[in-house]
Formats: structure tokens, sequence, C-alpha cells
């Protein structure tokens, strides 16, 4: 980060990086000194997310007549008429309540706990979606032969050539994230078109899609020493990730043990990149970045955990490019 983006963050409040490494040290990562801004009491680091989660945004329209809205993110939401069922298979008539949810940006991923995955691998994304329909609390799907259409935003720039739809399952597959995604093959479920600075998606059914395509990497491993707090991390209670610099993509990261403080054998893509990491110690919110990273096989990447907040740990990541 140049010294005038270092100062803008330290204007507001957030927390900066300690780093050092047992080989090839960086002397341009130095330590500096940050302000510690008074936390809250959290009882777990999910309760620390839910304070900064991207919220998401409900809508009621006449499912016979279709509708169109924007969500949070200034993402534009078109349904044709007649284009719900219910659980039975019959064309819903009436109200029915449509909630939505935009990732457009490594943080709202983050907190939402939408990491751009699939099976533990890093994917390259140009934005995320979740859509839920419902009518007096029953869930609701898209009539078969029927699309919507999702008009969002990007700031992926060119990463997004060749990009292509991929759909979300809940799952706990990847550590710090609730979906996992694959990619749609069949082109008669939806698609994508670009449109300048904004993807045009047409999914067939609602939940978890994503404009993603998969990432080209070699892997190499690295130990992530957790330092600052004082005292003996949680394994069950923290999350790092690696960010890599230029596209909009954030990973889980995670060693094969967990040992005084240190993520042991962490497998991570030898790109340019971002080392970020999160816990609570003792009901307090512990947060620090490590920009600037190319990881070198066998070295260990300390992270100085600053005492902090969520919004200020959100705010930080944002800065991140």
């Amino acid at each position: 980060m140049n010294p005038s983006k270092l100062a803008a963050t330290m204007a507001l409040g957030v927390f900066v990086v300690l780093a050092s490494c047992k080989k090839n040290e960086d002397p341009k990562l130095s330590p500096t000194p940050i302000p510690s801004p008074t936390p809250g009491a959290y009882s777990s680091l999910s309760k620390a997310f839910e304070e900064v989660a991207p919220k998401s945004k409900t809508v009621s329209i006449n499912a016979a007549v279709g509708g169109t809205f924007y969500g949070n993110s200034g993402t534009r939401y078109m349904f044709m008429p007649n284009s719900f069922i219910n659980s039975s298979g019959a064309v819903v008539t009436g109200n029915v309540d449509i909630e939505v949810l935009e990732c457009t940006n490594e943080a709202d991923m983050i907190f939402a706990k939408m990491l751009p995955m699939s099976r533990g691998e890093m994917l390259y994304s140009g934005g995320e979606i979740r859509v839920r329909a419902s009518q007096a609390g029953f869930s609701l799907n898209i009539r078969p032969g029927y699309r919507y259409t999702v008009k969002m935003p990007t700031n992926a720039g060119a990463s997004t050539a060749g990009m292509d739809l991929f759909r979300g399952v809940e799952s706990t597959i990847n550590r710090g994230s609730v979906v996992d995604w694959a990619i749609l093959k069949d082109s008669t479920t939806g698609g994508i078109i670009y449109d300048g600075d904004t993807i045009i998606m047409t999914p067939d059914s609602v939940g978890f899609t994503n404009c993603d395509k998969y990432a080209a990497y070699s892997k190499v491993s690295v130990d992530v020493k957790l330092d600052g707090t004082g005292a003996t991390i949680d394994s069950n209670n923290v999350y790092a990730y690696f960010l890599p610099e230029g596209f909009l993509s954030a990973v889980s990261l995670y060693g094969t043990s967990f040992v005084s403080n240190t993520m042991k054998s962490c497998s991570v893509p030898m790109l340019k990149s971002h080392l970020v990491a999160c816990t609570v110690v003792g009901g307090n919110f512990y947060a620090g970045y490590l920009s600037g990273v190319t990881p070198s096989s066998g070295t260990t990447y300390t992270i100085s955990l600053s005492k902090t907040t969520p919004t200020a740990f959100k705010t930080a990541i944002s800065t991140l490019k």
C-alpha cells in the first residue's frame, strides 16, 4: 500500500499490518503502530460477522404481472409475468416476496460467508447474488422454461473475460463459507452477457448465482502465524483469507494443523496477494492483514492482529486491491 493510501486508512482508525518472515523478509513490510478502537463484547467470531454482514432487501411484486426493482448494491432484477411456481409445480398468482442479497466486493463475500470457491479451489468472480422467493411463508421457484434477469455492476474489470454462470449449493466444504459453486455447462439453465461495467445474468432458478471463472495457478506450502492477541487462539474461532491482487476473489486460508497460533502447511496459490485474518479472544475482536505477498514455499508469514472492530476490519479489506 502506498503512503497516501496508508495515511487515509489510518485516518479511518483502521488497523495496519505487522509482517515478518522467517526467510526472504521483505524490508518494505515493516511494523507500524496503530490506534486501538474500543471494541464491543463478542461471544464468537460469527457474532462479530453478523454486525457488518451485507444486508438483504425484500420486495413484494405481483406474480401475474412480474416486476423490476433494484437491490442494495444497485443490481437490477427483472421477473417475467407468471414465472413463479410453488412446490407442487403450480403457477402462482397474487403477491410474492423476493429477498435478494448481493456480494460485489471481497469484504461482502467474507462477511456474508459467500466465498467464490469450488470444492476448495479459488474462483475469479464478477459478483454473487442470493435470491429467495416465497408466498405466505412457503418457498417458490422459477417456472420451467422461464428465466429472470439480473444486471449487476461489477468491479472485476478485465478479469470478467471468459466467465460463466455458476450455481451455488449450501455447503460447509469451504471453511468460512456457506456455499460451494459449480459451473452451469448447459446453456438452457442460464447464461451471462457483458455490457460495459455491467454483467447481465439470466438464471433459471432462485438460490445462489455467481459469475465466475476457474483461476489458473500453482500452489506452495507456507505457515501463517497469528500474533498480537497475547493469548492462545481457539482454532475453531479464527478465519484467514487469501485475496489475490487484481482479481475479485477471497478464499479461506487454513493449514493441516493449528499449533502455537500458527496455521501449519497452508496450501496457497503462488500469486501476489493479501493475507487477511481475524479472531475473537476474550470477547474482543482482533484482525490484521499482510499486503504485497507472493508466497514462497517453506516461508512463515506472521500477521499481527490488533484489537479493532468488525467495521474497521471491513473498511480495511475494502481498500485492498
